[in-house]
């Protein structure tokens, strides 16, 4: 009897654990899916697979390509890889023009990257057998279509994987690059020893939407504000440092008309962030993140403002190190 309720209870604990181990493998697909990754789309994104096409066709010559002279294989060459640069534009500008929601920088995912890929391959495959449907063919259409879709899929990979995996490098160099500049720059504007003046902020009145005063924060402990539909949220590091959040009925928009320049700016669409609160600049596979102090939120830099970010922390940085002059 206690041999058999001990064994029901261990098939009970172990199909715990299994659900437990279950429910794990399902989180790790979806936060797979759902990881961020960098949306990148430049004229290298439709010239490099074209390149990389007529390197396999004309060179490696896969699928008995080798058979043909080589002014035809040339000519093959460069028909596929005008197809395949054209499939990637089609596609991309399909889906920015169609979906521009989905299809934002700071939205874009490990999955969405896959379902391009397979759109792209995809689209390559039809126009393919389109071509050469319209030459004629002895074999019948749904043949010759898996023909063309295996051999797309086989040829399409190689190109394909080897403009992500150039872009990821120079994306990713491009973005230790500008974290190393921000951080070195930082440094210097945020020393209390290159202030070179000490003067007491005023405090900042901020506006409901209806003009009302709401509330009045001291600039230099607000760490950043945070752009949530009709509302903004002011995070604030507290005397206990401690980050804590004020939320206010208004546009982010207009309460930007009211900082003051030297201390807040512009990194994100939904974010401004004082620049005398970030401890450091970090960067995941998509953006730059600044890391705020005494603060477990990150703030997001989007790719159009990184540059221009850059450029103020490095202004800064100067201004900071160049000595007054004094007049007698």
């Amino acid at each position: 009897m206690i041999r058999c309720l001990l064994f029901k209870k261990t098939n009970v604990l172990s199909l715990a654990d299994q659900n437990e181990i279950r429910i794990a493998s399902l989180n790790m697909k979806r936060y797979f899916w759902t990881r961020p990754h960098p949306f990148i789309f430049t004229p290298t994104s439709i010239v490099v697979p074209g390149l990389l096409t007529i390197l396999v066709i004309f060179l490696l010559s896969p699928f008995n390509f080798d058979s043909l002279s080589l002014q035809n294989r040339l000519i093959t060459a460069l028909i596929s890889a005008f197809i395949v640069s054209f499939s990637i534009g089609l596609v991309v500008y399909g889906m920015m023009r169609f979906f521009p929601k989905w299809t934002k920088a700071e939205n874009w995912t490990v999955g969405k990257e896959i379902l391009l890929f397979i759109s792209v391959v995809f689209c390559i495959a039809t126009l393919h057998f389109v071509m050469y449907a319209l030459k004629g063919t002895n074999i019948g259409l749904t043949v010759l279509f898996q023909k063309v879709f295996l051999r797309t899929v086989l040829m399409s990979t190689f190109p394909i994987i080897g403009l992500v995996l150039i872009e990821q490098y120079i994306h990713r160099t491009q973005q230790l690059k500008r974290a190393l500049e921000m951080n070195k720059a930082l440094r210097s504007v945020q020393d209390p020893k290159e202030k070179l003046q000490e003067d007491t902020p005023q405090m900042i009145w901020f506006l409901g939407e209806n003009g009302k005063a709401v509330c009045q924060l001291n600039p230099e402990k607000i760490q950043f504000i945070k752009a949530d539909g009709n509302y903004i949220e002011i995070h604030v590091l507290h005397e206990s440092l401690e980050s804590k959040k004020q939320v206010i009925r208004n546009k982010l928009s207009e309460v930007e008309k009211t900082l003051p320049g030297e201390y807040f700016w512009r990194v994100h669409r939904s974010y401004l962030a004082n620049l005398q609160q970030i401890e450091t600049v970090t960067g995941n596979a998509r953006d730059l993140v600044l890391v705020m102090k005494k603060s477990q939120e990150r703030v997001p830099v989007s790719r159009a403002k990184a540059k221009r970010l850059l450029e103020e922390i490095t202004n800064r940085s100067h201004s900071s190190q160049t000595a007054p002059k004094h007049t007698k």
